[in-house]
C-alpha cells in the first residue's frame, strides 16, 4: 500500500533516533541495576547485622508512651549526687537478663548490672554506704563494686528500681534487643552502631544517587518523547502528500503513531540490553583495578520487574509522542500543516519547500540575520540564528547534558563527604596498617611526644552512630586540642568539662534538630554502651568537622577502644616546618609516632629497635634521625611523600648486663639486659593486686630454667620456692606499695613493684606469639596465645583473640599457678591467600578487656615470585575487629557506585551528542544539497554546520548546568542531601562541570563534522531529491 512505508521504511536519521533513545534507555536501566545491586548489598549487610538492640530514653513526661512488652527491658534512671558529684543511678529490674544478647559482641557481652537487695553497685573501690542525694528523698545505701563492665557508663550507679524511684526519676530507658531489625535502628540509639553506622549511611548514599536516577529518568522521558516527536515531523511532507490525495485520517494517524512507537521500541531494546551489560563490565572493570567489589550484578526478579517497568515507561513516552503528532498532524485540512511547517521555520529554507532554489540569503552563503528565534529569545536576547541546523536539537542535548552535570555534583559531594570516613587524611597519624580509623589503635601518650617535636596534637576516638534512624560521627577528644588542629571556634555555650558534657557541631546540630541545653541518648561504636551527654556549646569549623558530636575520651573510650588512654588517631595541626626540629624541607613534617624495643634481653642475643616516621605534612622531603641505644648513637635519613610512614630497624647487641636507654627524640625506652642464667619475672607479671588474695610469683631464668633454691621478699616477708620454682605469696590488707624481689645464690636477682589496692582486679598474665613476626605475603605465620594464672584461686575467663578475618573465641578455666597456650591454624587466622604488604595487629581480650596485643608484618610483593598482581579477592583484610573488610568492601562498593553513574551518564552524553547531531544533519540533507548546489565549496559548508553547532550547544550546555544546579539546589533545601551524618556541599564550582559544558561543545561541532562527511562527498543532485 501506498501509505505503508510511513511505518516501514527508516531512513539514516531514524536509526539515529533510535540511537539517540537507546544510549539514553541504558544510562536509566544501567544506573537502577547499580542501584538495585548496591541496595541487595545493604540488605544482606542488614542481615549480618549481629547487634541489633536499640535504647530508648523517655522522661517522665512521656513514659506511658513506651512500649515495654515483648522482651523490651525497661530501666528506671534518677539524677542524683553522690560526695558533692552530679551523676546517674539507673534501677535494673531483677528480672532482666543478665546479658542482652542484641548488643553483645565477641569480644564483649552486653551485660546489665547486677544488683541484690541488701547492695547496688558503683564506681566505689570497696563495699560501703554512701548518701545518695535525689530529687524526691536522700538514701543511705550500701555500694559495691561491680563484678564486670556493663552497658551503662562505669561513673553511674545502679540499684533496684524502687530505689530509683524513691529517689525520684526523670525518666526510663527502653532498651529493645531486637530494635534494630524494625526500620534500621529507627526506633531508638544502636547499643554497638558501626555496622549500623554503614548500612544507614549507605541507605543515605542510595536515597541521594536515586534521586539523581529519578531527576534522570524524568529526562530520559523527555529526550525520548522529543526524539520521537521530531523523527515523526521529518516525515510531514508525506503526510501531507497522504492527506491530500485522500488518505483516511485515522489509518494515517494510526501509521505516525506506530512509527513512533516502533522506533521507541526498538531503541528501548536496545538500552536495556546494553544497560543490563554495563553493571557486570563495571564491576569487572574494577576488580582488575584491584578494588574489593561484592556487588551483586545478576539478573533477579525485582531487577527484571524494574527492567519492565522502565522499559515500559519510555515506550510509553515514546508512543505519546507519536500519538501526540499524530493528533496535530491529522486533526485539520493538509494545506494547515503545510502552514504550520513554514511558520515555525520562520525565514530560513523549509526543507520540504517546493522551491528548492530559494535560500535564506540569495546566493550569499553565510549566517543570516539576527532574530529571536533561538530558546533565548524569549529572554530578550537576540543572537544568531542558526544556517542550516534547527534550534529543536539544544533540547535532547540539554536534557542528557543536565544528568551528567547533576550527578557530577552529587557524587562530587559525595566523595568530599566520604573522604574522612574511607582513609585518615594528611596531617593524621593512625596505626601503621591500619585499613581504616576504627580499626586503628595507638596510646594517647604518642601526642606528647609529638608536641615535644613542636606539632600541636589531638589524640582522638572515632565512634560511630545511628540514632533513631540517622546515622552521625561522634568524636572523643579534648575540645581545647581538637579546636588548636582544627580551627574550630565555639559560636555558643562552653566547652565541655565532664564526662556528661558535649559539644556539637552546627551542621551537625540542624541535621539531629538539637540546641544547647538539650540531653541526648549515645551509644557504643564497636562495643555496647548507653549513655547521656548535655550539649553544653556549639561550635563552627571547616568541612566535614562541623557534623560531629565532641565528647570527652572518657566517655566513649567504654563503646570504642576501651581505654581512654588508647585512642583511634592523632590529629595534627599543619604548621611551617621550620618549628620542627631537624626537618630539611620547607613543607613536609616529619615526626617520630613509635620507638619499639623489647622490656628484656639476653647479653649477646640480637636486639632489634624499631623506629617509625611520618610524614604528616602536605610536602614530601627528608629527615636524618639520631637513634641512640646505650652509648652508640646511629643516623639514618629517611625520604617520605605527604602522609607516607616508614619503619626504621636498627639492631644492637649488648654483651654485658644492665639497663641500656633507647632514645630518639622524645621517645625514650629502657631495655634490661640480663645473663642467661639471672633471674627474671615474665612481662605479664601484674602491677597491682587486690588486698587480702593470694599471689604466685615464679622463680625462673630468661630461658625458662626453673631455680627452685630461690627465696622471694615481698615487702618485709620471705616466702620460699617450691620444687615448681613457685613462692605462694599472702598479699597484705594494708593497701599501699611493696617492692618484690627474688633472688639466688649466684644469680642476679630480678627485681619490681607491685600496687596493693582495692581497685585492682585479678588480671590474668596473657601474650600473643606470632612466628615469625615478619612474612612475605604467603607465609603463614604460627599464632599462640599464652594464659597464665599467677593467682592462688582458679579463675574462669573468656578468651577473644581478633585476627584480621573475625575473632576467635575460647573459655577457658586456669587453675593456680596455671599456664595454657592454645594455637591457632593460619587459615582461621586468615592468612589462607596471599596478603597486601602492611601490618596486621591482633588483640587479645579476657572477658572484653584488651590483656595482649601483638603485630604482624607483611612486606615485599604480593606473591611468592614477586612479579604478579593480587587477586581480584585480596585486599580484604583488615586489622583490628573484622570492621575493616566490612569497611573495605562497602566502600568498595559505593566507589563503582560513583564511577559506574558517572561513566553511564558521560558515555549517554557523548553518545547522545554525536546521535543527535548527526541526526539534525541528515534532517537537513536537502539543504545542504541546496548550499552545495549554489556554489558553496565544502569548507564554507563544514564552517556554516559547526558555527549552527556551537549556536547550538553553548545555550543547551549552559541551559544543563542552570538545570542542573536548580534540581541540586531545591534536593538540598528539602534537607536531602546528607550522608552518613554529613551534610553535603555541592561542588557547584567544580572544574568537572567546566570540562563538561565546553566538551559538549566541542563535541558538537565534532559530532556535525562527522555527520557531514557523506553529504560533502556526495553530488549535490542526490542530496536535494525527494523523499518518496
Amino acid at each position: 500500500m501506498r501509505d505503508a512505508g510511513l511505518l516501514r521504511r527508516w531512513s539514516r536519521r531514524d536509526w539515529l533516533s533510535v540511537a539517540v533513545v537507546a544510549v539514553t534507555t541504558a544510562f536509566l536501566i544501567g544506573t537502577a541495576l547499580l542501584l538495585l545491586s548496591a541496595g541487595s548489598y545493604t540488605a544482606t549487610l542488614e542481615e549480618d547485622l549481629s547487634t541489633t538492640a536499640t535504647a530508648s530514653y523517655h522522661d517522665t513526661a512521656t513514659l506511658e508512651e513506651a512500649d515495654r512488652t515483648g522482651d523490651r527491658i525497661g530501666v528506671a534512671v534518677a539524677s542524683v549526687e553522690v560526695n558533692g558529684t552530679r551523676t546517674r543511678l539507673v534501677g535494673v529490674p531483677p528480672d532482666a537478663p543478665a546479658i542482652i544478647q542484641g548488643a553483645s559482641v565477641d569480644w564483649k557481652p552486653a551485660r546489665l548490672p547486677h544488683t541484690t537487695d541488701d547492695a547496688g553497685v558503683g564506681p566505689v573501690s570497696y563495699r560501703h554506704t554512701v548518701r545518695i542525694v535525689g530529687a524526691d528523698e536522700t538514701l543511705d545505701r550500701t555500694v559495691r563494686p561491680a563484678e564486670n563492665e556493663s552497658v551503662f557508663p562505669g561513673r553511674w550507679y545502679a540499684d533496684d528500681p524502687a530505689v530509683a524511684d524513691r529517689l525520684g526519676d526523670e525518666g526510663t530507658f527502653v532498651i529493645d534487643p531486637d530494635g534494630g531489625t524494625k526500620g534500621g535502628h529507627a526506633t531508638g540509639v544502636a547499643l554497638v552502631a558501626a555496622l549500623p553506622y554503614l548500612y544507614l549511611g549507605i541507605q543515605d548514599v542510595l536515597r541521594i544517587l536515586s534521586l539523581a536516577g529519578v531527576a534522570g529518568a524524568v529526562v530520559v522521558v523527555v529526550v525520548v518523547y522529543n526524539v520521537t516527536q521530531m523523527t515523526v515531523r521529518d516525515r510531514r511532507r508525506t503526510i501531507r502528500v497522504l492527506r491530500s490525495t485522500g488518505a483516511d485520517p485515522l489509518r494515517v494517524g494510526g501509521l505516525i503513531a506506530g512509527r513512533a512507537t516502533a522506533i521507541a521500541v526498538v531503541g528501548v531494546l536496545a538500552g536495556v540490553i546494553l544497560g543490563v551489560a554495563a553493571p557486570p563490565a563495571l564491576v569487572a572493570g574494577a576488580r582488575t583495578i584491584g578494588l574489593p567489589v561484592t556487588l551483586p550484578t545478576g539478573l533477579t526478579v525485582e531487577k527484571v520487574q524494574k527492567i519492565v517497568a522502565l522499559g515500559g515507561l519510555l515506550v510509553a513516552a515514546g508512543a505519546s509522542a507519536g500519538v501526540a503528532t499524530a493528533i496535530h498532524a491529522v486533526r485539520g485540512p493538509p494545506a494547515m500543516l503545510a502552514g504550520r511547517v513554514r511558520g515555525n521555520r520562520g525565514r530560513r529554507l523549509d526543507r520540504e519547500s517546493e522551491d528548492l532554489g530559494s535560500t535564506a540569503g540569495g546566493d550569499t552563503v553565510g549566517p543570516s540575520a539576527p532574530e529571536n528565534g533561538s530558546p533565548l529569545g524569549a529572554v530578550g536576547l537576540v543572537i544568531p540564528e542558526p544556517e542550516i541546523l534547527d534550534w529543536r536539537t539544544a533540547l535532547p542535548t540539554a536534557a542528557t547534558l543536565s544528568v551528567f552535570v547533576l550527578i557530577v555534583l552529587l557524587v562530587g559531594g559525595l566523595v568530599g563527604v566520604m573522604a574522612p570516613l574511607t582513609a585518615t587524611s594528611t596531617g593524621t597519624i593512625a596505626e601503621p596498617g591500619a585499613i581504616h580509623p576504627l580499626n586503628s589503635r595507638m596510646d594517647a601518650d604518642y601526642a606528647s611526644s609529638l608536641r615535644a617535636q613542636g606539632v600541636a596534637a589531638s589524640p582522638e576516638i572515632i565512634a560511630a552512630q545511628a540514632s533513631y534512624g540517622r546515622p552521625y560521627l561522634l568524636r572523643g577528644a579534648n575540645y581545647s586540642a581538637f579546636s588548636r588542629v582544627t580551627g574550630a571556634e565555639l559560636t555558643e555555650g562552653r566547652e565541655p568539662l565532664r564526662p556528661n558534657e558535649a559539644v556539637i557541631g552546627a551542621d551537625l546540630a540542624r541535621t539531629l534538630d538539637v540546641e544547647r541545653g538539650d540531653t541526648i541518648t549515645i551509644g557504643g561504636s564497636v562495643s555496647p554502651l548507653v549513655d547521656r551527654v548535655t550539649v553544653v556549646g556549639v561550635f563552627a569549623a571547616p568541612g566535614a568537622m562541623d557534623d560531629q558530636l565532641i565528647v570527652p575520651r572518657a566517655t566513649i573510650a567504654p563503646g570504642a577502644t576501651g581505654d581512654e588512654d588508647t585512642v583511634h588517631v592523632i590529629r595534627t595541626e599543619a604548621i611551617a616546618a621550620d618549628t620542627l626540629e631537624e626537618a630539611t624541607a620547607s613543607g613536609p613534617q616529619m615526626i617520630v609516632t613509635r620507638v619499639t624495643a623489647p622490656d628484656s634481653a639476653t647479653a649477646g642475643e640480637p636486639v632489634s629497635v624499631e623506629v617509625e616516621v611520618q610524614n604528616v605534612g602536605t610536602e614530601g622531603g627528608s629527615r636524618t634521625l639520631e637513634i641512640r641505644t646505650g652509648n652508640r648513637t646511629r643516623t639514618r635519613t629517611v625520604d617520605l611523600a605527604p602522609g607516607e610512614t616508614e619503619t626504621i630497624t636498627v639492631t644492637e647487641r649488648w654483651n654485658r648486663t644492665g639497663a641500656y636507654p633507647v632514645s630518639v627524640g622524645p621517645f625514650e625506652r629502657t631495655v634490661q639486659v640480663t645473663s642467661e642464667t639471672a633471674l627474671t619475672l615474665p612481662p605479664e607479671f601484674p602491677d597491682s593486686a587486690p588486698p587480702g588474695e593470694t599471689l604466685l610469683v615464679p622463680a625462673r631464668t630468661a630461658n625458662g630454667t626453673v631455680v627452685p633454691e630461690a627465696t622471694v621478699r615481698f615487702g618485709e616477708m620471705t616466702i620460699p620456692v617450691s620444687n615448681d620454682g613457685i613462692a605462694t605469696v599472702p598479699l597484705p590488707d594494708e593497701p599501699g606499695e611493696y617492692r618484690v624481689r627474688v633472688s639466688a645464690p649466684n644469680r642476679s636477682a630480678a627485681t619490681t613493684t607491685i600496687t596493693v589496692t582495692p581497685d585492682a582486679a585479678q588480671e590474668i598474665g596473657a601474650r600473643v606469639d606470632i612466628e615469625p613476626t615478619t612474612g612475605t605475603p604467603v607465609t603463614r605465620p604460627n599464632v599462640s596465645v599464652y594464659v597464665a594464672n599467677p593467682w592462688g584461686r582458679t579463675l574462669e575467663r573468656n578468651l577473644t583473640l581478633v585476627m584480621p578475618n573475625g575473632a576467635e573465641q575460647r573459655s577457658v578455666t586456669l587453675n593456680p599457678g596455671n599456664v595454657s597456650r592454645i594455637r591457632i591454624d593460619p587459615e582461621r587466622v586468615g592468612f589462607e591467600g596471599r596478603v597486601d604488604p602492611g601490618t596486621y595487629t591482633f588483640r587479645l581480650f579476657a572477658d572484653g578487656e584488651l590483656v595482649a596485643t601483638a603485630r604482624y608484618t607483611v612486606t615485599g610483593t604480593n606473591d611468592a615470585t614477586g612479579s604478579a598482581s593480587l587477586p581480584s579477592e585480596a585486599g580484604s583484610y583488615a586489622s583490628g575487629t573484622g570492621l575493616g573488610t566490612v569497611i573495605t568492601r562497602v566502600f568498595g562498593n559505593i566507589q563503582v557506585l560513583f564511577g559506574g553513574m558517572v561513566a553511564l551518564a558521560g558515555a549517554s552524553t557523548i553518545s547522545g551528542t554525536v546521535a543527535t547531531f548527526a541526526r539534525a544533519v541528515h534532517s537537513r540533507r536537502q539543504t545542504v544539497g541546496v548550499y552545495r548546489s549554489t556554489g558553496a565549496t565544502r569548507g564554507q559548508l563544514l564552517s556554516v554546520l559547526v558555527r549552527d553547532a556551537v549556536l547550538v550547544a553553548v545555550p543547551a550546555a549552559l541551559l544543563a548546568v542552570v538545570l542542573a544546579a536548580a534540581v541540586a539546589l531545591v534536593i538540598s533545601e528539602l534537607d536531602l542531601l546528607v550522608a552518613f551524618g554529613f551534610r553535603i556541599d555541592l561542588p557547584l564550582a567544580s572544574p568537572v562541570i567546566a570540562v563538561a559544558v565546553v566538551g559538549s561543545v566541542l563535541l558538537a561541532a565534532l559530532s556535525v563534522c562527522i555527520a557531514a562527511v557523506p553529504f560533502l562527498a556526495a553530488a549535490p543532485s542526490r542530496l536535494i531529491e525527494r523523499e518518496t
